[in-house]
């Protein structure tokens, strides 16, 4: 949640009021049809102590073509101009970094993968950019060595990160949410924080699981690095089997991504039709 300073409120009403003026609209009519906001929403800006969530306090600036600055905000709104999402890569610049990037095996997903994933502000093209690195043993028994780079997408409501690839006609996309630090609004079902930078959500990628290549996707859990591992970060790629200390924890972390950050349709195929799910 994004709370709007008391000082700034009164500005921000003013302003919403004479937007209103332009309109020959009943104020429900208005506020569904222009703002697309809930009514409630709306007489909150108006009459209360301000806190709405991020993407929908970017909405209505977009929409009123007013200004975080006016209000002593700092966020950036979306632009038209860029294929990025229009975002200033200084306002996301404590993303900058390396993390694990923990996901389950493709072809029997018992194990966990664990690849590195370095993020860094390219400053040429004005936005985040990085690179992934893999190298483990497959479930097939064969090592997989390989690396992507890209361009980080930010989406307007600066809730959704895609991390878009492509390397000799394959298209390799991971699409995270907001990190936790960046956002309030992290439920009491998440495992644990550790003090590091984490993101869930999920990898759509070429796999070759079955002797032929197919889409493969899977959850991803990521986790910052402090700085002290960025030297030797690659050293730490690996398969994690389930005897593996570590494997415990980064499996509840998937599993809540899994659960909680992404929309996975054969997970709730299954719960909601478990007489029908495969053994």
């Amino acid at each position: 949640m994004i709370v709007v300073p008391d000082t700034a409120r009164s500005q921000l009403r003013i302003s919403l009021l004479r937007h209103r003026q332009g309109y020959e609209l009943s104020e429900a009519d208005y506020v569904k049809k222009v703002l697309r906001l809930a009514l409630n929403t709306y007489k909150k800006c108006i009459d209360a102590p301000l806190r709405l969530k991020r993407q929908t306090l970017i909405g209505l600036l977009k929409i009123t073509k007013l200004t975080p600055g006016e209000f002593g905000l700092e966020l950036s709104l979306p632009t038209a101009s860029s294929q990025y999402g229009g975002y200033e890569p200084s306002e996301f610049k404590g993303l900058v970094g390396q993390y694990f990037v923990h996901r389950r095996s493709f072809l029997t997903a018992r194990n966990i993968v664990r690849g590195i994933l370095e993020i860094h502000i390219d400053d040429e093209k004005r936005c985040l950019a990085f690179e992934e690195y893999q190298n483990y043993i497959a479930d097939s028994g064969l090592r997989d060595s390989f690396s992507y780079t890209g361009e980080i997408y930010i989406n307007a409501a600066r809730t959704l990160f895609s991390m878009v690839a492509f390397r000799e006609g394959q298209c390799r996309l991971m699409m995270t949410q907001r990190p936790e630090q960046f956002s309030s609004e992290i439920s009491d079902a998440a495992p644990p924080k550790r003090g590091a930078t984490r993101m869930r959500g999920a990898l759509l990628t070429h796999g070759f699981a079955r002797n032929f290549w197919q889409p493969a996707l899977s959850a991803v859990a990521l986790e910052s690095l402090p700085a002290s591992m960025w030297r030797h970060a690659r050293d730490h790629c690996r398969t994690i089997k389930p005897d593996d200390p570590e494997f415990a924890s980064i499996a509840l972390e998937i599993a809540y991504a899994e659960e909680h950050a992404t929309t996975m349709t054969p997970l709730m195929f299954t719960k909601l039709h478990p007489e029908k799910a495969r053994v």
